[in-house]
């Protein structure tokens, strides 16, 4: 898609994906556990979650700071940036997971 000059529908399907497994994929179970029992979900084993998807969020956020502040237009100098991101998220992940 991005070679025929989509790139703005794969970065909006990336980023998207990205919230809705955040948000909707974790946060939605934990509200309607809460809306149930009346009471927070207190039995969970982390083991990094709440660290990967911080880091996650954090990355999102400069990712859209960095498309807004080149008034929303894609180019070429953002791929390492991005790519960047996403290494260093892998790299922090499997050294957090390895210390399990």
């Amino acid at each position: 898609v991005a070679r025929y000059g989509y790139g703005d529908m794969v970065m909006c399907n990336a980023l998207g994906s990205n919230i809705f497994s955040n948000f909707l994929g974790l946060g939605l179970p934990w509200l309607l556990y809460n809306l149930v029992y009346g009471r927070a979900y207190d039995n969970l084993q982390d083991q990094g979650v709440t660290m990967s998807v911080s880091v996650l969020i954090f990355i999102q956020v400069l990712v859209y700071a960095l498309v807004a502040w080149n008034k929303h237009v894609l180019e070429a100098w953002m791929i390492p940036c991005f790519t960047g991101a996403y290494i260093l998220f892998i790299g922090y992940f499997a050294y957090f997971m390895a210390s399990f």
